[in-house]
């Protein structure tokens, strides 16, 4: 019944505006194609100017109310939408399986993890709240966090429930309004997240949903009422919004690219190290930001060596019992091919293939995983998105670091290993922003912020927990001095100057004639 609701009658995704469905408009389109089944379903615009514009001058006509709501009402509203979340879990998880290709039971830890995010979202009254002291006996100062207004955010297709759980909540707990332009190839969950919002009793206006290609981005972004953007997607299309929007005075956040390493040291329990690192790479397709790519074994004894190769027996052999089922499927053919492209390079200059099956002619593929591969490679230097793993070697520690740290990207990294010096070495020796000991992915939850460096991330503030607040709001500081009740003054001061105290005349003894009393 949902679905019907989406697509227009001429087989077009609408926008979710003022608290109802709209239908889109526009001279350019893309198709719909879940890869489930490969066949388009829909069309989506990518061109509506006029759309986004309406999204953002509802938001703007509501946001007036809205941050004079008291924020206890606020988090009431976003109380009953995590509860329509949490009753409708089925219907958001199908919507990410159809339109992602993910497994069933990725897709409904996607949809508890966004959960999570709302839950955090609660907490705002805590982080809102300012602070105050006494500088002087006569001097105070206080502070205070105040809305920005209308905030927008660009979706990604890998998470298109969670993602704008780390937005939208907290956006709105900090009273403002938001307008967020779906990815175009997983649009319908995120319409489902704005419905489910209206329902449970979010005030038209305050959450929109849009959608549209690079011209509506453009527009998006440039609105002189919009206030800030946030961003998850590729590092090319992260730096032309950053770029744009910071030229107009945006405030941005900007989550960008990846390539995360995974270090096994010679002390690690193998088998623990491989089973964490398999789910790791191969999970989601490899279509997650904190996915693993790139395994670094460490060692130059001929022991470690031996055991480097017995690493790679073993995650060949675990590789090999994932079916297709297990992993899920890349969003589109262009994403197969891709991945392929970069594969044949990569081999062409000695990388060698020690699993792969390329004979594939829909989005379900199977895991790669390459050695003897360098960091000029292809397959190293690009972010494929896509369910491939490839290995270097180490021969220390300090080398493995080095590697990591010039890659450009700073996402996250992991290092498996028993020594809690090597795991200190790695600790403070990585320029990552996100670092896991024995911890494949280590994504910190909802109340703690995202901490992506390098070419991970732009912008003010990280993307969600803590930071996230400051982010959505701007603090203002107030001084405050007291002023004393003006002193009457007595007979023998000008007359003119006790007449303009006390809005009458003094008699010459020093007592006051004629003074209002009201």
């Amino acid at each position: 019944m949902f679905c019907k609701k989406l697509i227009s009658n001429k087989g077009v995704v609408r926008h979710f505006i003022n608290g109802r469905f709209v239908e889109a408009c526009g001279s350019q389109s893309v198709p719909l194609i879940p890869p489930a089944h490969g066949k388009e379903t829909a069309r989506v615009i990518t061109d509506d100017i006029e759309g986004c514009s309406s999204a953002i001058g509802h938001a703007k006509g509501a946001f007036q109310e809205w941050k004079t709501t008291p924020l206890s009402q606020k988090i009431k509203k976003l109380s009953k939408w995590y509860h329509w979340i949490d009753a409708h879990q089925s219907l958001l998880a199908n919507l990410i399986s159809i339109e992602n290709g993910k497994t069933q039971s990725d897709a409904a830890a996607e949809v508890q993890r966004g959960m999570e995010a709302i839950q955090f979202a609660f907490s705002a009254p805590t982080h809102l709240r300012g602070y105050s002291s006494q500088i002087t006996p006569a001097l105070n100062i206080r502070t205070r966090k105040e809305p920005l207004g209308v905030v927008s955010g660009i979706m990604p297709f890998n998470f298109p429930v969670m993602i704008p759980c780390w937005i939208a909540p907290l956006a709105l707990a900090a009273g403002n309004t938001v307008v967020l332009k779906a990815s175009e190839k997983t649009p319908s969950a995120l319409l489902a997240l704005a419905e489910g919002a209206k329902e449970s009793g979010m005030p038209n206006g305050t959450i929109n949903v849009i959608q549209g290609g690079r011209e509506t981005v453009d527009h998006l972004i440039t609105h002189p009422d919009i206030e800030a953007v946030s961003f998850i997607g590729s590092s090319a299309a992260g730096r032309c919004i950053h770029e744009k929007a910071s030229a107009l005075g945006k405030r941005t956040q900007m989550n960008m690219g990846a390539k995360n390493h995974a270090v096994i040291m010679p002390d690690a329990n193998v088998d623990e190290a491989t089973d964490a690192i398999v789910g790791a790479a191969f999970g989601g397709a490899g279509q997650r930001c904190m996915a693993v790519s790139v395994l670094i074994t460490v060692g130059s004894s001929d022991e470690s060596r031996s055991r480097n190769q017995r690493i790679k027996a073993m995650l060949v052999n675990k590789a090999k019992q994932l079916s297709i089922g297990n992993i899920g499927s890349v969003i589109t053919n262009e994403s197969r091919d891709n991945m392929a492209r970069h594969l044949r390079r990569s081999e062409a200059r000695g990388a060698r293939m020690l699993l792969g099956n390329r004979n594939t002619s829909n989005h379900y593929v199977s895991p790669f995983i390459l050695d003897e591969v360098d960091t000029d490679m292809p397959v190293y230097r690009e972010e494929l998105f896509s369910p491939v793993l490839v290995c270097l070697h180490a021969d220390t520690l300090q080398e493995a670091i080095e590697i990591i740290n010039t890659n450009e990207y700073g996402n996250g990294t992991c290092i498996f290993t028993s020594s809690a010096q090597h795991a200190s070495d790695f600790e403070s020796g990585v320029n990552v922003g996100q670092i896991g000991i024995n911890v494949p992915i280590p994504v910190p939850p909802p109340h703690y912020s995202w901490t992506s460096t390098k070419n991970s991330f732009l912008g003010s503030h990280h993307i969600y927990g803590p930071e996230a607040f400051d982010f959505f709001t701007q603090t203002k500081t107030t001084m405050t001095k007291p002023q004393t009740e003006p002193q009457i003054p007595l007979a023998d001061e000008p007359s003119a100057a006790r007449d303009a105290l006390v809005g009458g005349p003094f008699r010459a003894t020093g007592t006051l004639t004629n003074i209002p009393t009201n």
